[in-house]
């Protein structure tokens, strides 16, 4: 069969993808137009109708993060995993990190838990990216440190990291 417009060669958008990843889940297409359209504009970082679980990290616990380019492991982002972190195409689908977030991903730093430490856990909900409208569809597993930004090396020690392409 010939493709008289070319759109065999066009993967699927990102509302495509989001219907299929949420088959189910909506009473109507209006109801997942309307989770879409939220998605977009306030960028849950959980899934749909998920509420994610408040736990304490204990200290000895180890969990990683994706780091820009020229990031100082001294100046932690609020987002870890405790999912090995093989590659930057993991970052992106699995951990949903857009390149509207972070556009230069270069190395993961592992660090250690040392005094108990707040979080929020749960699954990666999708994400939108708004520089190139790309799907990522998360599904890992995620932690929010629940501590302001200039407390949290209170609470982390740098172990080891690794470069990731």
């Amino acid at each position: 069969m010939f493709d008289v417009f070319g759109l065999s060669e066009c993967g699927s958008n990102s509302w495509n993808k989001f219907q299929k990843q949420h088959k189910g889940v909506f009473k109507n297409s209006s109801e997942a137009s309307r989770a879409y359209n939220d998605l977009k504009v306030n960028k849950s970082p959980w899934p749909y109708d998920y509420a994610p679980k408040k736990e304490t990290l204990s200290p000895g616990e180890k969990i990683r993060m994706a780091m820009s380019e020229g990031q100082p492991s001294n100046r932690p982002g609020g987002w870890a995993t405790t999912d090995e972190i093989p590659d930057v195409n993991m970052v992106r689908e699995k951990l949903a990190v857009t390149k509207e977030f972070k556009e230069n991903i270069a190395y993961v730093q592992e660090y250690e838990v040392i005094k108990e430490l707040p979080v929020k856990t749960g699954t990666v909900g999708p994400q939108i990216d708004g520089l190139d409208g790309t799907y990522y569809h998360g599904g890992g597993n995620q932690i929010q440190l629940d501590v302001p930004p200039a407390e949290r090396m209170d609470y982390l020690k740098p172990i080891s990291d690794y470069k990731i392409e």
